[in-house]
């Protein structure tokens, strides 16, 4: 069973191939993982040798259990470990270094801005930082895009821990949009 990403395939492209860069002693983590369709492609990335560890509380309406049943159908469990609960929650027990951190979990800004506190200081130098539904400049049309903004125009970017290595606009009404970053 393919489950298809919520995403652009430009945006896909780029995660996978940020995914197939990161050694095998840090790990990728998927913050908001939805029915599994990122995880799925970059678990299937040639040359891998980072594990992916999703994490979702897979407890709303949008993304329930019937949700949480099709991520378990399609995802390859010798790559990837699910772990369902808050992930600052789960940020607090977290000991490992990621090579790359992809946020794509609830989109307003005091929730990107957790997730961002609570899991970039794992990144070190070399280390990706990825968020989806990403625009420069949020638009009516891309309301989604807000937090995600937000976090990265006014917290991420003046940090100067972050170098940019790309920026994806959304083209899609219903979604899209990313940001990537290399740790300094």
């Amino acid at each position: 069973m393919v489950e298809p990403p919520l995403m652009q395939e430009r945006e896909i492209a780029l995660l996978c191939e940020l995914a197939g860069q990161v050694v095998p002693d840090r790990e990728i983590v998927e913050i908001g993982s939805y029915a599994g369709g990122s995880a799925q492609r970059m678990a299937a990335v040639p040359g891998r040798g980072a594990h992916i560890t999703c994490i979702d509380p897979w407890d709303s309406d949008y993304a329930g259990d019937e949700i949480m049943e099709r991520f378990l159908a399609v995802v390859d469990w010798s790559a990837v470990t699910a772990l369902r609960g808050l992930s600052h929650e789960i940020a607090r027990l977290w000991m490992k270094p990621i090579g790359l951190l992809f946020i794509d979990a609830e989109h307003s800004y005091p929730s990107v801005l957790a997730d961002y506190q609570a899991w970039s200081g794992f990144i070190p130098s070399g280390g990706f930082l990825v968020f989806h539904d990403y625009s420069r400049t949020p638009r009516r049309s891309t309301p989604w895009t807000e937090g995600t903004c937000k976090v990265v125009n006014q917290t991420v970017m003046p940090s100067g821990l972050w170098t940019p290595l790309a920026e994806m606009d959304p083209v899609l009404k219903d979604g899209g949009g990313l940001w990537a970053g290399v740790r300094n």
